[in-house]
């Protein structure tokens, strides 16, 4: 996450400064690009893979 974008930013409180957060992530980060440390899978084919199989643990 770019430093200056959060800093240029001022928040009401914690709830609104963590929902412009997850909204930046979720419009500029690629959950398409294969990770070598996560199995060369997607972050989203790893959340999901994650997911299930903790559920079942």
């Amino acid at each position: 996450m770019k430093t200056e974008w959060l800093y240029s930013h001022r928040f009401k409180d914690r709830q609104e400064a963590e929902l412009a957060v997850f909204e930046y992530i979720q419009t500029w980060y690629n959950t398409r690009r294969r990770h070598s440390s996560l199995s060369y899978k997607t972050t989203a084919a790893f959340e999901q893979f994650f997911l299930h199989h903790q559920t079942a643990a």
